[in-house]
């Protein structure tokens, strides 16, 4: 017991960092394209050479490639803007899904720090976030849908800080994360707002929030959304 209470987030943190970046290089190496990354990398390729999708689309909202459901432009755009600057290839077209990984893994230790930090569960769910199979492997693929878990994470970690220090600039980065989830993946329309309205609610109940504070909430979600809610 004395030997782990030497382990700090800090160990933690850079031991993650660590597994991510040598699992991504590990699958550069291996190479190839994971199936549901390829039609992602084309249109990312597509939108840094032409500004226009593979379906000649000028710079869309939402891209129509499955023809139902469409395909979510936050990994499409992000991946554009590396291929841009490294090239096409798996580092360019991976790069952003890795660090989007990374900060999601640190706003997951920090969560845990700000919510369970005085209880003895707080380093165990820090050591297994280090290891989890999906943390790890969703930052070496081009997958879209990994966004949004990750943006919720960060949404929650924001959160906590908000109602920790009732602080105005931490409801809005968390609404702007949770906001950014609709532009991942086309399910977080069911998802998130689920999320939010629950612990809104549990706030309200236990008092914890007030109207001031919800209002942001709701305005700086209704801003960062609109362009989605427009589409």
């Amino acid at each position: 017991m004395t030997n782990l209470k030497r382990i700090s987030p800090i160990h933690l943190l850079f031991f993650g960092f660590f597994l991510r970046i040598l699992y991504f290089i590990i699958n550069l190496i291996i190479g190839g394209h994971h199936i549901d990354e390829v039609m992602t990398s084309l249109n990312s390729v597509s939108i840094a050479e032409t500004g226009r999708d593979i379906c000649g689309e000028k710079l869309p909202v939402y891209f129509d490639t499955w023809i139902i459901g469409g395909q979510s432009p936050m990994a499409t755009y992000l991946s554009a803007i590396t291929i841009k600057l490294f090239g096409f290839n798996l580092f360019g077209e991976r790069l952003p899904m890795l660090i989007i990984s990374l900060i999601g893994f640190a706003a997951f230790v920090y969560f845990v720090e700000e919510v369970f930090k005085n209880t003895k569960y707080a380093l165990v769910m820090q050591a297994l976030a280090c290891v989890s199979p999906w943390m790890l492997f969703s930052g070496s693929y081009l997958l879209d849908c990994n966004y949004i878990a990750h943006f919720i994470i960060i949404g929650l970690f924001f959160l906590a800080k908000a109602i920790k220090n009732h602080k105005m600039i931490f409801y809005v980065l968390s609404m702007i994360s949770f906001s950014l989830c609709f532009y991942s993946y086309m399910a977080s329309v069911l998802i998130v707002p689920v999320i939010i309205a629950a612990i809104y609610l549990a706030l309200i109940v236990k008092k914890k929030i007030n109207f001031k504070e919800i209002a942001v909430s709701v305005i700086t979600v209704f801003i960062f959304s609109l362009p989605f809610l427009l589409f």
